[in-house]
C-alpha cells in the first residue's frame, strides 16, 4: 500500500508505504486510523484476487469518512499486488543492487485503470535505460520528470498514469569516534534509516554489541581517516572523538569533502577556538558555516542519550530539507 497523492493535511506524505504479506504480517504504516484500516481490508482482497486498485479518501465537508477524520485533506492510496515471481524477484534484486552501488534508479509503477492489461513495474537506471517490461513511452521524458521530483508523484504519459518513485542517495552517517555519544547515536540513526559507519582507532570499542548492524571501520590515525571513504553530498559526518586535536584533524578532512552535513561535539568556546585556527589555515567563512557546533538541536540535552536525540533530530531536519 502506497500513498500516491495528497492534498491539504494528511498524516503522511506521498511515497509512504506499508507492506502486508499473505500471512497477515504488516511492515510500516500509511498513517493509521480509518484510512489504514480500510486499506488493510482492501489489501486482503488484493491478495485474494491478485488485482491492484486505488483507494480515494477525502475529509473535506460532505465526504463519506467518519466524523473523527477532520484533517481537511484528501489522498489516494495504491493497493498493489506484488507477486514473488521470477520477473519481480529479478527486477527488484537489480534495483536494490544498483542502490547499494550508490546509484539512483527510478522505479515506475503503472497505475490500475480498470483494464486487464497485465502491466508490471519497471525501472529506469541512471543512464536512462529501461529495465524490465515497459510500455511504449518516452523514457527520457519520465526520467526528466523524476529528476525534478523530491518525492514520489503521479505522472501521465502515453494516455497512462504512472507512479514515479525517485530514489535519491540514501543518507549515510559517518561517526568519527566510538565513545559514549556514538554508542547512543549509532543505533538510533540506523533505526531512522541512515546507513551508519563508525570509525575509531580503538578496536575494542568498535566490537561492542551496540554497533551491530553498522559498518565498523578501525583506523590507525584520525589524520587521514576519511580519505578512503566514499564521501558524497548525501554523507553526514559526525565528529565525536575523544580529543579536540583529533576532532580538528577530522574536521579539516570533512571540510575538504562534499559532505552534506558536518556536525562536531563541543562547546561554543571550543568552536570559537577551532574556527580561528581554521581561518588561519586558509579555510573561509563559507567553509565554517557548514559546521554544526555545538551539534544537535537546542532541547536542553545533557546526558549521552539526550544528546543523541538532539543530534538525530538535527540529522532528520537536514535530510528533510534536501
Amino acid at each position: 500500500m502506497t500513498i500516491i497523492t495528497r492534498k491539504g493535511s494528511t498524516p503522511r506524505l506521498p511515497g509512504t508505504r506499508m507492506l502486508m504479506t499473505r500471512d497477515g504480517r504488516r511492515f510500516g504504516t500509511v498513517g493509521g486510523g480509518f484510512c489504514e484500516a480500510d486499506a488493510v481490508r482492501a489489501a486482503e482482497g488484493c491478495l485474494a484476487s491478485k488485482k491492484s486498485c486505488i483507494l480515494r479518501y477525502s475529509s473535506v465537508p460532505g465526504s463519506i469518512l467518519p466524523s473523527d477524520i477532520i484533517c481537511g485533506g484528501s489522498l489516494e492510496i495504491l493497493v498493489e499486488y506484488l507477486p514473488a515471481d521470477p520477473y519481480h524477484t529479478r527486477l527488484i534484486g537489480d534495483f536494490v543492487r544498483l542502490r547499494s552501488l550508490r546509484q539512483t534508479p527510478v522505479m515506475i509503477v503503472p497505475l490500475p485503470d480498470g483494464s486487464e492489461s497485465g502491466r508490471v513495474r519497471f525501472f529506469i537506471d541512471a543512464d536512462g535505460l529501461a529495465r524490465g517490461i515497459y510500455p511504449a513511452i518516452h523514457h527520457t521524458q519520465v526520467l526528466k520528470a523524476a529528476r525534478e521530483m523530491k518525492r514520489p508523484d503521479v505522472f501521465q504519459a502515453g494516455g497512462m498514469r504512472f507512479l514515479i518513485e525517485p530514489s535519491p542517495l540514501k543518507s549515510r552517517l559517518v561517526i568519527c569516534g566510538a565513545g559514549y555519544i556514538a554508542a547512543e547515536i549509532a543505533p538510533l540513526a540506523y533505526h531512522l534509516g541512515f546507513e551508519v559507519s563508525v570509525l575509531d582507532d580503538r578496536e575494542d570499542l568498535l566490537s561492542a554489541d551496540v554497533y551491530r548492524g553498522t559498518e565498523r571501520i578501525p583506523v590507525t590515525s584520525y589524520e587521514s581517516c576519511l580519505q578512503a571513504l566514499p564521501v558524497d553530498s548525501a554523507t553526514d559526518v559526525l565528529i565525536v572523538t575523544r580529543s579536540h586535536a583529533f576532532d580538528l584533524q577530522v574536521l579539516r578532512q570533512a571540510l575538504r569533502s562534499p559532505a552534506g552535513y558536518i556536525g562536531m561535539i563541543g562547546s561554543r568556546h571550543k568552536w570559537k577556538t577551532l574556527s580561528s585556527l581554521l581561518l588561519e589555515e586558509g579555510f573561509g567563512d563559507d567553509d565554517l558555516k557548514r559546521v554544526h557546533c555545538p551539534v544537535g538541536l537546542e532541547i536542553g540535552a545533557d546526558s549521552p542519550e539526550e544528546i543523541a536525540v538532539s543530534i538525530a533530530a538535527e540529522l532528520i531536519e537536514h535530510r528533510a530539507l534536501q
